[in-house]
């Protein structure tokens, strides 16, 4: 019995890292279903009530096409903006109608693949198609191509069919599968903020040690974030449009509302703030004296930058983000009492060209922010 420990205990030491892979697989795996289920049963839900339209409205008694196109534009077009989602249905309707008019005439093999692609592109091309819409019916000419004749039927209820199944899939993504609109707004929007928060900490932390190399690191990571800018924009567009759309989420658009005029001024203070670090990039690398009242005016230059974040999504105020921005801008402007040369004026006014920018972000007009500002001699800015 004795003897038998040792080999169980080794057996234990074997099977235990094998145990805790399958264990972190099987979780991996339930992450992935929780995180698709909704576009799961969207695409479910799609599928099933093409079908059951299709017999009642066009008749077929297998309609196989309207299931197909429902569960094709489904997953392609979800994300997209609803003009491209709809290109996308009636690409798969147009290719399915063509293919399946001309194949009953000139039958089945490769050079009449080939043809029937190219028409296909060239009827798509006609009518000033997109891209996508142009390759979607390609593909869907493709796939009745090669389709057994048993499965095609007979008629133009096939083409009918696949339009049915693409009004589903509209209908369907943009009316009653869909996400809250404002949430993937406030994520982006949160998220820019923060790299620009972060940016100018770290623009702080250079001053500080007077490291050119921090500052360079700050300015080339606000510089890569235009991609960043281009999704919000992009991100507000889908939303506004999903919630006009959508009778169940017609109140996201108070939501959303914050975001349409501060998505653009939040831009403006990423694009100032890139000013404001390479300024302090070239004081650094001329050896300009900095006093640290513009390392700590930065730095709650970027606490408010998080606060703009917070009060967009409702976790803060507009007063306590420009009570923070305000205080940047006075212990900035305070330095040009006793330091006025031309290195320390320029960060002191893309501080409060930074600020400006935020506080429009906030919701105020651009007298107003101007004017919340401490005053500044012209010639010291």
């Amino acid at each position: 019995m004795t003897d038998d420990v040792p080999g169980t205990s080794q057996l234990l030491t074997r099977l235990t890292p094998a145990a805790e892979a399958a264990h972190q697989s099987l979780r991996q795996r339930v992450g992935r279903v929780r995180e698709t289920w909704i576009a799961i049963l969207q695409t479910g839900v799609a599928a099933g009530l093409a079908w059951f339209l299709a017999r009642l409205i066009v008749g077929t008694p297998d309609p196989f096409f309207a299931p197909a196109a429902a569960v094709i534009s489904t997953g392609l077009s979800r994300g997209q903006p609803l003009r491209r989602s709809a290109e996308l249905a009636i690409g798969v309707a147009i290719g399915i109608g063509i293919a399946f008019l001309l194949r009953s005439q000139i039958g089945l093999g490769p050079w009449q693949i080939g043809g029937i692609v190219a028409l296909t592109i060239l009827a798509a091309l006609l009518v000033d198609a997109s891209i996508v819409l142009v390759n979607q019916a390609a593909i869907s000419a493709v796939l009745v191509m090669t389709l057994p004749t048993a499965s095609l039927g007979t008629g133009p209820d096939r083409f009918f069919d696949a339009l049915v199944g693409g009004a589903v899939a509209l209908l369907v993504g943009h009316l009653v599968f869909v996400r809250n609109p404002a949430s993937g707004v406030a994520e982006l929007a949160r998220g820019t903020l923060g790299v620009l928060a972060d940016c100018l900490r770290q623009g702080e932390r250079a001053l500080a040690a007077e490291s050119l190399d921090q500052a360079q690191e700050a300015l080339t990571r606000l510089r890569g974030i235009d991609s960043q800018l281009a999704a919000l924009f992009e991100a507000l567009k889908r939303a506004q449009e999903a919630a006009a759309l959508s009778p169940l989420r017609r109140r996201a658009l108070d939501a959303l509302g914050p975001y349409g005029e501060a998505s653009r001024h939040i831009d403006y203070a990423v694009r100032n703030g890139r000013v404001l670090l390479r300024t302090v990039a070239a004081a650094l690398r001329t050896g300009a004296e900095m006093p640290a009242q513009l390392g700590q005016a930065i730095l709650t230059l970027a606490d408010s930058a998080d606060a703009l974040a917070a009060q967009l999504d409702g976790t803060g105020t507009a007063e306590a983000m420009r009570s923070r921005t305000i205080a940047a801008t006075e212990t900035a402007t305070g330095v040009l009492a006793t330091h006025n040369d031309l290195r320390t004026s320029m960060v002191i006014g893309q501080i409060r060209a930074t600020a400006v920018d935020l506080l429009r972000a906030s919701g105020l007009d651009a007298t107003t922010a101007r004017a919340a500002l401490p005053p500044a001699q012209p010639e010291d800015l």
